[in-house]
């Protein structure tokens, strides 16, 4: 098929010169740094903390403290409930207790009911009463055991069970402010709330599964403080305010090849705290125990990303890998905190070869996850993808080729072994490119951008540099060229993911940030550089004024493609800009 013919760049675009080096990255690293911060943030800093850090499988109480913000804040009773006598309620007491009930949420204590009991871990009813019309009460505690333990308490609870006021006894509380306990998992959850107690100290009996969070909020629900949820994880995307995606789950989605790839750039442009920031971050996106222990998931929300689905692409895998690897050799000193994590990662990657059919010596797809009635016992609710990407190859090829540096030797075999198996099953001499990969029903022969791109770093490290320059040339490209103009004006020309043809219909004409400074850099690998320069020169002009590039010029839905700025964008643009940090492994052939 005969490409469609793409308009060439007008001279002013072929004009565009980046700005210099240094500029360019410190302003992509700058917002890099930037999204490792929540989306949500309080109007205060420093206002409430939790007592101590509670592991994500933590489920008991959770305890901790605030101070106020500016303002001034009414007070009232942190207890509906008063205890006349015995005047001092002691642990051991056994016998009457005479109270009264002075408010309810309506003013009235019609269906309530007194609770009593012992607080030790967490309050635990023992029986309850009602009061009278007047809010009297009495309870007879003298057939409780002499071995439970705790402290005394009373909780007022409506008809439906739900907790009215504070427990007694409670201080006083701040009526317009409230705290609350959070739990991040899939999305944020407030799991327990209580008035603000004066003495600034506030405890719940329980938690949950998940990152913990405590959250000061005043009246209408204004969120005045919150413990920190920064975790290293960073948000893949910046969704503008008021854009539809910003109700979705998106705007606070992690995804582990944005991970890895910012990471990579960090380490590459010697941003050392940047860089140990998110490998703290990668780290908590692998699993640790189960059918898939050592691989890292898909992606997480940014503030529980030890919680993400049990989804698994073993390209973003290999990715997130060679960038935790990446980390370990320019930060030999951290290397063996890491150690572990990379030895587990690349058990789960080798797992992935296929031993056997057409795609055999090639890694295989992943796992999704499967719904509760199509899961097989000891699988832990996934299933196997048998296809095999040409990318998730290369990603697989440079993570076992750095491991034979920065792990042991062993490895170098392995990439041997997975770059024959590509090169006899994956190029097309008809197409004089790579494929897009195997199906199993057979050849995949769409043509992505990536197999231009990345396929041309790999050919040129093993040896194949005639493949690799074919397959960067100008006919190959030029269908995936594209020019558009920025909101400001700016001229801009880039490469799309694709391209209208069998493999994509329909697919709209953009320029996609990512896959062109991934071009650049491929150029430059080649030993191309007028060109490398030139791609990079006519694509700088869509930085927009925070430092960061959009993922794609035009939005494609069908395609997934979204008009936000993005951190694979951003991230790829410092490691054109510097010509080094991904696909790094010493001497190629």
């Amino acid at each position: 098929m005969t490409p469609p013919s793409h308009p060439r760049p007008s001279t002013a675009v072929a004009r565009a010169r980046l700005e210099p080096t240094s500029r360019l990255v410190d302003t992509t690293t700058a917002w890099l740094r930037e999204q490792l911060e929540p989306l949500h943030r309080p109007m205060h800093d420093d206002l409430i903390r939790l007592d101590r850090l509670y592991p994500s499988s933590y489920v008991g109480p959770v305890a901790g403290s605030f101070v106020l913000p500016p303002g001034t804040f009414p007070i009232a009773a942190g207890t509906p409930i008063e205890i006349g006598s015995p005047g001092d309620l002691l642990p051991d007491h056994r016998g009457m207790v005479h109270g009264r009930v002075v408010a309810a949420a309506d003013g009235s204590t019609e269906g309530c009911t007194v609770h009593y009991g012992k607080v030790a871990d967490g309050f635990t009813s023992l029986g309850s009463v009602a009061p009278d019309e007047a809010g009297f009460f009495g309870i007879d505690l003298s057939g409780v055991d002499a071995s439970v333990r705790g402290a005394w308490a009373f909780q007022l609870r409506a008809s439906d069970g739900a907790d009215v006021g504070g427990r007694w006894p409670s201080p006083p509380v701040f009526t317009t402010l409230s705290v609350e306990l959070r739990s991040i998992t899939d999305d944020e959850y407030t799991i327990a709330t209580l008035p603000a107690p004066t003495t600034g100290q506030v405890a719940f009996d329980a938690s949950a599964p998940g990152t913990k969070r405590l959250a000061l909020v005043g009246a209408e629900g204004t969120l005045l403080g919150a413990t920190s949820a920064a975790t290293g994880a960073i948000r893949s995307f910046a969704v503008a305010p008021g854009h539809p995606d910003r109700a979705t789950r998106l705007p606070e989605q992690t995804f582990a090849y944005d991970q890895a790839v910012a990471l990579m750039a960090a380490v590459s442009a010697r941003r050392s705290s940047l860089a140990h920031e998110l490998a703290r971050g990668l780290l908590r996106l692998q699993t640790t125990d189960g059918q898939h222990a050592g691989a890292f998931r898909l992606s997480a929300r940014q503030g529980s990303p030890d919680h993400g689905e049990l989804r698994y692409r073993t390209g973003a895998h290999a990715l997130a890998t060679h960038a935790v690897l990446a980390h370990m050799r320019a930060f030999p000193q951290r290397a063996s905190a890491l150690a572990p994590a990379a030895h587990s990662a690349l058990a789960w990657l080798l797992a992935r070869v296929a031993s056997s059919g057409d795609r055999q010596g090639l890694v295989l797809g992943g796992f999704d996850p499967v719904s509760p009635d199509d899961q097989t016992p000891g699988h832990d609710g996934s299933r196997a993808l048998a296809w095999a990407s040409t990318e998730h190859n290369i990603d697989a090829y440079f993570c076992f080729r750095l491991a034979a540096e920065v792990v042991d030797g062993s490895w170098a075999a392995r990439a041997e072994a997975l770059a024959t198996a590509m090169l006899q099953r994956l190029w097309s001499p008809g197409h004089a490119r790579l494929l897009q990969g195997l199906q199993e029903s057979g050849p995949d022969t769409a043509d992505p951008l990536d197999v231009h791109a990345w396929g041309a770093v790999f050919l040129a490290d093993v040896g194949e540099h005639a493949k690799a320059a074919e397959t960067l040339g100008e006919d190959q490209l030029a269908p995936f060229r594209h020019t558009c103009t920025m909101p400001d004006g700016r001229e801009v020309a880039g490469y799309a993911t694709a391209y209208a043809s069998p493999g994509y219909p329909g697919m709209t004409p953009h320029v996609w940030w990512e896959g062109t400074f991934s071009v650049a850099y491929a150029l430059r690998t080649i030993g191309h550089d007028e060109r490398a320069e030139e791609t990079i020169a006519l694509a700088a002009p869509g930085q927009l004024p925070d430092g960061s590039f959009r993922s794609v010029s035009r939005a494609d839905p069908t395609y997934g493609l979204v008009e936000h700025a993005a951190v694979a964008s951003t991230a790829w643009a410092t490691l054109a800009a510097l010509g080094g940090g991904i696909f790094d492994v010493g001497s190629p052939r």
